[in-house]
């Protein structure tokens, strides 16, 4: 990731935005983890939309997902309106 000296949650609007990470978009770097600002793309307004997981048994928790009615697509699982990717 690129690094700007100063942070802003507002990415949008800021004379100095995140870091931006290596998928373009504004990201704050995390212990073992990042926060990505992403634009919006699926017309609700703006507020936390997903997470990425990292799951150990990636089969199962798509047949569980399935199970419960709640995959959403290959890699994805929607709870609640939370976009859920399996990583």
């Amino acid at each position: 990731m690129s690094h700007s000296r100063s942070f802003c949650y507002c990415f949008h609007e800021c004379e100095s935005p995140l870091p931006i990470n290596g998928a373009g978009n504004p990201a704050l770097a995390l212990a073992d983890s990042e926060l990505r600002f992403v634009p919006l793309s699926d017309g609700r307004p703006e507020g936390l939309g997903g997470f990425d997981i990292r799951v150990t048994d990636r089969a199962r928790a798509i047949a569980n997902a399935e199970a419960a009615g709640s995959r959403s697509g290959a890699d994805l699982v929607t709870l609640y309106g939370m976009h859920l990717r399996l990583v």
